[in-house]
């Protein structure tokens, strides 16, 4: 069954903060899943206000894979968060569900976050479904480990689906920062300190969680000290 998971699933690795985000796959990074059973890779991300090591490492399971992600900060690093991501594209349009809910496929591109210990199902043809389960994660004071699913833009009759495993920084121990998410003037906006904390509360995730498309967001920052380190576990099985 691996050979399913290679032709299904895709991985990245993804972590942000006010400025901007890193992604493996946009600077030719990912590690090639095709040199299972065993595959591990290490390499430094690039962002600013950060300095991040990465360690991803796969291991065969049955019907599946197991997936470790290393984030490490070589020196002190602001973060709103750090990503283990899967993409799944399947012809099959039947609801996936997280948490018990049914989800339908309605290229909304909402962000349907909970508790890591939830888990995914996505639906495929033929009877099939990937399972998605993550391991506890030693959460770093400041941030939240959760998992979601995400629908987005259908491609042709293909229907693709966004599963992050996720450290993200909890808005009440963060510090929040409101951003213009219009591409001709995306960035940080200027005079923070002039913006109230509860304007900044009611902003929080809005473009993920509710208005995809809304121009501003406020995001949380958390500090990951130098020598911090996290391990998101998490693993894929075709049923």
């Amino acid at each position: 069954m691996i050979s399913s998971v290679q032709e299904i699933v895709s991985i990245d690795v993804e972590y942000g903060n006010s400025e901007s985000f890193y992604s493996a796959s946009r600077n030719n990074h990912n590690v090639d899943i095709a040199n299972l059973p065993v595959t591990e890779k290490k390499w430094n991300g690039t962002l600013v206000k950060t300095s991040i090591e990465l360690f991803d490492s796969y291991i065969d399971i049955q019907s599946g894979i197991k997936r470790r992600l290393n984030f490490t900060a070589k020196d002190d690093s602001l973060l709103f968060d750090m990503v283990s991501r899967f993409v799944i594209e399947t012809e099959c349009d039947e609801p996936a569900m997280i948490a018990g809910q049914l989800i339908s496929h309605k290229s909304s591109n909402i962000y349907y976050q909970f508790p890591e210990n939830e888990v995914v199902e996505i639906p495929l043809t033929n009877n099939r479904k990937v399972v998605i389960s993550t391991e506890p994660t030693s959460v770093p004071n400041g941030f939240d480990a959760v998992i979601y699913l995400r629908d987005e833009k259908r491609i042709g009759n293909t229907v693709r689906w966004i599963v992050h495993h996720r450290l993200i920084a909890n808005k009440n121990k963060a510090n929040l920062i409101m951003r213009c998410c219009n591409p001709r003037m995306e960035g940080v906006i200027k005079g923070q300190k002039f913006i109230p904390k509860f304007i900044k509360s009611l902003f929080y995730r809005i473009r993920e969680a509710h208005f995809p498309n809304f121009p501003v967001m406020s995001v949380g920052e958390v500090l990951l000290p130098k020598g911090g380190a996290v391990s998101l576990i998490t693993k894929v099985v075709i049923k």
